[in-house]
């Protein structure tokens, strides 16, 4: 209200409720940035059965990312296939994700022990924010999906101090919820926040991980920075120390 009255010069952060009608009013130009969030599932990788890949690929088949995003985002919103949007510095284009497939799912989960699935617990956020706008929903979402390959979560919440409190110094939670807003342009403040052990929400870290990012870290070469980070999302995507959604 106040940049249309003229009041203020620039806003930043519009919801995506009001840009249409930001972009409808002639003394208004809007600018669309990168995308610079992603919102995520984090396995806790030290507890079992979560140490299991298998256990970990099942689950990235058996979440129905595309079905969240369209049911529960606006259209400025787009599924993951990766921890770094598209649009930041080490973002891999041509990234296959793993494709919602149940049947898939059941299979690993089989291979892993686990034909009739298992029990856990799912960890949703109690606080809006712009990857997660209503986490209770996406929550639900996400458990719905796992009880369709047989893996019963319950949902665990808490105020939202305690819940980062437990998640990231702790590592109380078997899956949680959790995501970033950037604070610049780069693979290393997505990856590195994550991936190498600062804290405790996605569990020990992989030290082949770790070594690729410690390299991408230290490059100057553009070409060769990407192709360090290539083969870092690719790791990623096979380890599955996490799913991101959106």
């Amino acid at each position: 209200l106040e940049l249309q009255a003229g009041t203020v010069d620039g806003i930043d952060n519009v919801a995506p409720d009001d840009i249409p009608t930001l972009e409808a009013d002639p003394n208004i130009t809007v600018y669309a940035r990168p995308k610079f969030n992603v919102g995520y599932i984090a396995f806790m990788v030290d507890h079992p059965p979560f140490d299991k890949v298998e256990v970990r690929q099942a689950i990235a088949h058996a979440i129905n990312k595309k079905a969240i995003v369209e049911a529960l985002y606006p259209p400025t919103a787009e599924v993951a296939t990766q921890f770094i949007p598209p649009g930041i510095f080490g973002h891999t284009d041509d990234l296959e994700d793993w494709p919602y497939d149940v049947a898939k799912a059941k299979e690993l989960l089989a291979e892993a022990g686990f034909p009739d699935g298992f029990e856990t617990d799912l960890w949703v956020m109690p606080v809006s924010r712009g990857y997660f706008p209503t986490p209770d929903k996406v929550g639900e979402a996400v458990q719905a999906d796992l009880a369709a390959v047989g893996i019963k979560a319950e949902i665990v919440t808490y105020d939202w101090g305690t819940y980062l409190e437990k998640v990231l110094d702790v590592g109380e939670h078997d899956i949680c919820m959790l995501g970033w807003m950037a604070d610049y342009a780069d693979a290393t403040n997505f990856l590195d926040v994550f991936f190498t052990g600062a804290d405790m929400h996605f569990g020990s870290p992989f030290p082949e991980v770790v070594e690729l990012l410690a390299e991408g870290g230290s490059t100057i070469d553009e070409v060769e920075r990407q192709a360090i980070y290539d083969q870092a999302n690719q790791l990623l995507h096979e380890l599955v120390p996490g799913v991101p959604i959106v």
